[in-house]
């Protein structure tokens, strides 16, 4: 079996400076990242600050139980059989349908993962994901 990996060095480095940001961030929680037009509190610089994710974990207890109750459902779905939800590491199956169902589950799979860190399969499966989402050559659909 053939592997692509083309942009395998790429993602190390940003998951090697993310580590590090997150370790001299930890050390010393003053310390923060310098970003333009942005106030970020030591979290990692996704879309939420850590208050923002305590907030979405309340709310997802209570308020937006009915949110959350379909977004463990689908997990639970894609945990159930995950080859079937993984992204497939040929380019041509992965160009061929990528948007229509790989594209749609994996906003699901990471807001889950937001909510519920504690899933280690939830956030096993979102790495192996991505590792596969980031050794495709291109993400441009051919045969839609």
């Amino acid at each position: 079996m053939r592997t692509h990996t083309r942009g395998a060095p790429s993602v190390f480095f940003i998951y090697l400076l993310c580590f590090v940001s997150a370790y001299i961030t930890d050390e010393n929680p003053e310390v923060m990242i310098p970003f333009t037009n942005a106030n970020y509190d030591s979290h990692p610089m996704l879309y939420f600050s850590r208050a923002e994710v305590a907030e979405l974990q309340l709310r997802a207890a209570s308020s937006h139980e009915h949110i959350a109750a379909r977004l463990t459902e689908a997990v639970h779905t894609m945990l159930s059989s995950p080859l079937e939800y993984l992204p497939p590491w040929d380019p041509k199956d992965y160009s061929a349908r990528w948007n229509e169902i790989f594209g749609n589950n994996l906003g699901a799979l990471a807001m889950f993962c937001v909510l519920y860190p504690e899933n280690i399969e939830a956030r096993d499966m979102a790495k192996d994901y991505m590792e596969r989402m980031a050794a495709q050559p291109s993400w441009l659909v051919k045969d839609a």
